[in-house]
């Protein structure tokens, strides 16, 4: 049986600026319990989708930032959002957030 993708909800995007290096975990933690308030209620992170372009911008602003100073920092940032950040699709709008599902 195969299993077919579908988003299941489609949210806006929270008010998370993701402005500082340093504060990025504290950021996405704000991020998910933004769009899943209900503590009792569980998303799987890969399944948590957000705009392509907004993501190049958040990262762009995170490596450019004046705290990072090597090339080190700039790979630390972008392995950690590949790790805990959520996945980006070009067709998803800029201020949404989508969380899909799967079907049979």
């Amino acid at each position: 049986m195969k299993l077919k993708e579908k988003i299941i909800k489609k949210l806006p995007f929270p008010p998370v600026n993701f402005d500082r290096p340093s504060e990025l975990a504290k950021d996405i933690e704000a991020f998910y319990n933004a769009i899943c308030p209900n503590p009792d209620e569980t998303i799987d992170v890969r399944d948590v989708v957000i705009n392509a372009e907004r993501t190049r911008e958040i990262l762009l602003r995170l490596t450019r930032h004046e705290e990072v100073r090597t090339s080190r920092d700039r790979l630390s940032i972008h392995f950690f959002w590949l790790q805990y950040g959520p996945s980006n699709k070009p067709d998803v709008p800029y201020n949404e957030v989508w969380i899909r599902g799967y079907v049979q």
